[in-house]
């Protein structure tokens, strides 16, 4: 990988600005740029240094005063990890569920923090970024993993370097670059369902200084879940990506720029609801036969969630001198998901559209002197939106995407920096901030709906300064102490698809983060242990309140403490062999909030209340946040044996994760119980060719992935989609 990468902006104006500023302090050499993985001199058989770029600029991870769980694309794949999806199987205090709601779309939380699931007007606390491009949504990083070097889980508020709706944390995807050396390679396996995954690369020269790299993916396997009346399965995943780079670096390598674009299609398993009632006898029965259904035949072909997504970079890299650099990046997007589904429940099908298009640029500069460290920089963003449904309708009828069809345009502007000032030498002080301006305008179009309604114009709009502070003490090389506060932020929004004459918007919420922690490697970095433990202060929650049966709103409605500890461990107690593990523990509950029933909200043992508009309802105060388990973690054994004339690889991971709740009611018929996963993988590998086999929840663990209440009264409407079944495969790879 090139030493020197940055990303291309437009605003090369500042440039002369910054430059003046940070010219003014000492000069230390600057780290190299671009390797993600370097032995280490004196690590005795001790693994490696991983080197993440977690605050923007490359430190090794052990270095990095911020929790963060990094997987290189060696433990990728032996943990069997092919998607955005699997990832909660190697990183603490991450849950992701499955695609859920008439959105089709994923939750994910981190330490107790999730979003709300809508499909615009509101933005998912976990900010996910791949080779530096701020996505859209959660859901455009569901695509297959291919030619990764790895990904960066980074836990707790990262508003400073990250900026906006990094509330939990983000998550970084880091794709390989070019450079002047040849490299290819192929992985290619066969599975049960019929699964087929095939990826590819090859990069290498062109000229002097001028290199390039492609790489593509396929995916295919026949669905988990049969129609009982046909036989025919109704989930099958067809899915490619195809992502190509262009990089170019001076001969001095003090200037390198490097145009990106990749374009990838998913057609992924469709949301297919498990009634969790009986609903002619309202009953709760749980999670029936997970691999069945029975719908019309009709219904075979209403299930679709086709998700497309392509994307260009322009990145350009300055290196004034050797310890100031300017990076800037230029990204353009398009992202859509056309959504159909079917109801068992009450016959009835309907179908969604979900379009992103975006365009952000960013510029920033490091410096690195032999005191005083600065990132800062300046970020534009710009999102337009679109949600077009359908109403509810019998199988069969056509009816236009128009009921509702809401639009929002996103500009959001944000300045940004951090300083690193060391004031003895072994003690380094850190303050950051950011300012946010943005504003949000949207339409509400009812006019052409079925039963026409309103046209609701509004705009929501934010104007937010936020900080962080910190200490690091570091006594040794391998030991590093850190405390720190942070700010959270989230962005306000409006409510989709609201029938009204008036326009439902939500103010943004906020969150203060205190958090302390070690990082300590021993005996020759044979053991790696590293302990965070945090509290939050989280205010003007954005939640989902019922305002009348079946019709909800998102406000700010609630407050809420958080507070955990989470520990990771890496012993290797020979040449060859890895242990790991890592364990969470996360308290996340309501300070104060008052759901409104409205019809459809249950008691569920809690008392009553009268929430801020009027509306009898429930006090939910203590009781724990959505997709929040108490317990998580993870163990892992990977041990590689010389043997013959190459090495036999066996890994063997195992994951388990406490009860969670969906609901602020926390009731039991939508949460989902203690979880545990078991994946296993062994092969053979003789120099740059390998054949393997693996297995993924091999215990055939099921339970309700994402369990949702639609509706309370006249009867219990709770519906999930499944998580997935055994799955195992055999294949083969080789890269040189």
């Amino acid at each position: 990988m090139p030493k020197n990468v940055i990303r291309f902006a437009t605003c090369s104006s500042l440039a002369p600005i910054m430059a003046a500023l940070m010219c003014s302090t000492s000069h230390a050499q600057a780290p190299d740029i671009g390797v993600s993985e370097s032995p280490s001199p004196d690590s005795q058989g001790g693994g490696t240094d991983i080197v993440v770029t977690a605050q923007r600029r490359e430190q090794k991870l052990q270095d990095v005063p911020i929790a963060i769980t990094a997987v290189t694309s060696e433990e990728l794949s032996a943990r069997n990890v092919f998607d955005l999806q699997s990832i909660s199987s190697v990183a603490p205090s991450v849950q992701i569920t499955g695609a859920g709601g008439v959105a089709g779309n994923h939750q994910v939380s981190i330490r107790g923090i999730s979003g709300q699931g809508s499909p615009i007007g509101t933005a998912q606390p976990v900010a996910t970024y791949i080779d530096g491009e701020y996505l859209p949504t959660t859901d455009a990083a569901f695509f297959t993993l291919d030619d990764v070097e790895r990904v960066e889980v980074l836990r707790g508020p990262q508003g400073t370097l990250y900026g906006r709706n990094s509330t939990a944390g983000a998550i970084n995807i880091i794709t390989r670059m070019p450079g002047q050396d040849l490299k290819a390679g192929f992985d290619v396996s066969y599975g049960n369902y019929a699964h087929v995954l095939a990826r590819g690369s090859v990069s290498g020269p062109l000229a002097a200084g001028l290199s390039a790299g492609v790489s593509a993916s396929y995916e295919a396997r026949d669905g988990f879940i049969k129609n009982s009346t046909t036989g025919k399965s109704l989930d099958d995943l067809r899915s490619y990506v195809l992502r190509g780079k262009l990089y170019y670096q001076s001969p001095d390598e003090n200037f390198s720029i490097l145009a990106a674009a990749d374009t990838w299609r998913r057609d992924n398993p469709s949301t297919i609801w498990s009634s969790l009632y009986n609903p002619a006898g309202n009953v709760f029965i749980g999670l029936p036969n997970p691999s069945t259904i029975t719908v019309p035949a009709r219904a075979d072909d209403t299930y679709i969630n086709d998700n497309k997504s392509e994307g260009q970079a322009i990145t350009l890299t300055y290196k004034a001198s050797p310890q100031l650099q300017f990076t800037s990046i230029t990204t353009h997007r398009n992202y859509r998901v056309d959504i159909s589904y079917y109801t068992p429940v009450f016959n009835l099908a309907g179908g969604s559209i979900i379009q992103y298009k975006t365009f952000n640029s960013e510029f920033r500069g490091n410096y690195t002197g032999d005191w005083l460290t600065i990132t800062a920089g300046v970020n534009y963003y710009r999102s337009d939106q679109l949600y077009a449904t359908q109403s509810p309708h019998a199988l069969g009828t056509t009816l236009p995407y128009a009921n509702p069809r809401d639009t929002s345009n996103l500009e959001a502007v944000g300045v940004f920096g951090q300083a690193e000032m060391t004031i003895a030498p072994d003690l380094t002080l850190v303050g950051g901030a950011r300012y946010i301006h943005e504003t949000q305008d949207f339409v509400i179009d009812y006019s052409k709906a079925a039963v026409p309604g309103p046209l609701v114009n509004g705009s929501v709009k934010a104007n937010k300064p936020i900080f962080n502070g910190g200490i690091n003490y570091k006594p040794d090389s391998d030991i590093l102490l850190y405390a720190k506060v942070s700010q959270g932020y989230q962005a306000p929004g409006f409510n989709n698809s609201i029938r009204s004459t008036s326009a439902f918007t939500f103010r943004p919420e906020t969150l203060v983060a205190y958090e302390a922690g070690i990082k300590s490697q021993f005996f020759g970095r044979l053991l790696t242990f590293n302990l965070a433990g945090f509290y939050y202060d989280y205010k003007d929650l954005q939640v989902r309140n019922i305002v009348t049966v079946g019709v909800q709103i998102i406000e700010n409605a609630a407050s809420a403490k958080i507070k955990g500890l989470e520990a990771s461990l890496v012993l290797r107690p020979t040449r060859g062999l890895t242990l790991s593990g890592d364990l969470s523990w996360t308290d996340a509950t309501y300070k104060s909030f008052c759901e409104g029933n409205g019809g459809s909200a249950p008691p569920a043992n809690d008392t009553a209340c009268i929430n801020a508009n009027g509306i009898a309802g429930w006090d939910r105060s203590g009781n724990y946040l959505s997709n929040s388990p108490k317990w998580s973690g993870t163990v892992s054994a990977n041990y590689n044996l010389p043997l013959g004339p190459g090495e036999l690889r066996t890994n063997v991971g195992y994951n388990f994760s406490s009860k969670a709740y969906f609901s602020p009611a926390n009731e039991i018929p939508i949460s989902r119980d203690s979880i545990d996963k078991l994946d296993a993988r062994i092969g053979y590998k003789v120099e740059g060719f390998e054949i393997y086999a693996y297995g993924q929840n091999l215990t055939n663990r099921r339970f309700a992935s994402y369990p949702i209440r639609a509706l309370y009264t006249p009867i219990n409407f709770v519906v999930s989609p499944p998580n997935d079944p055994r799955t195992y495969g055999v294949g083969m790879k080789y890269s040189f």
